[in-house]
């Protein structure tokens, strides 16, 4: 079974950051970047997305 987990590279500025994707297959984990940027005060790490109110 595969599983994805989102996650902000540093999720602790206060700019936009990396958006990267921790792929999971059969005991192996890949890190993968999206080339998306997020700003960490959006990211909802609970639930993986984005929040577009201010």
């Amino acid at each position: 079974m595969a599983s994805i987990t989102f996650f902000l590279k540093q999720p602790y500025l206060d700019r936009a950051t990396p958006l990267s994707a921790r792929v999971a297959v059969g005991g192996t984990k890949i890190k993968v970047y999206t080339g998306l940027r997020i700003e960490p005060k959006k990211w909802i790490q609970a639930a993986q997305f984005m929040s577009y109110s201010e």
